[in-house]
């Protein structure tokens, strides 16, 4: 059971985590802020599914990486913003 109270304290804490860095992600803020009306419900989909996904591979060491980058760049196109930096990552 204690083992399980500290999946869920992690798991509560990296909620809170993504959440803050959601608000302070200037891209976002200025697509929320200067986009069209639907970009706030894009950001809110765009969380959830994040969350949906790390509570999908808790226990495993498989985070879908590729599916939550590709995620994020769907999300900002459907706001019709390019996030880009050029570095080539990704």
């Amino acid at each position: 059971m204690e083992i399980l109270k500290s999946v869920a304290m992690d798991l509560d804490v990296f909620r809170r985590g993504v959440s803050a860095l959601f608000l302070r992600w200037t891209a976002l803020q200025l697509a929320v802020e200067h986009g069209s009306s639907g970009a706030n419900f894009v950001a809110r989909d765009m969380l959830a599914t994040l969350l949906a996904l790390t509570e999908s591979s808790q226990g495993t060491e498989d985070f879908p990486n590729e599916t939550a980058v590709e995620m994020l760049y769907d999300g900002f196109d459907r706001m019709e913003v390019d996030v880009e930096d050029g570095c080539g990552r990704w």
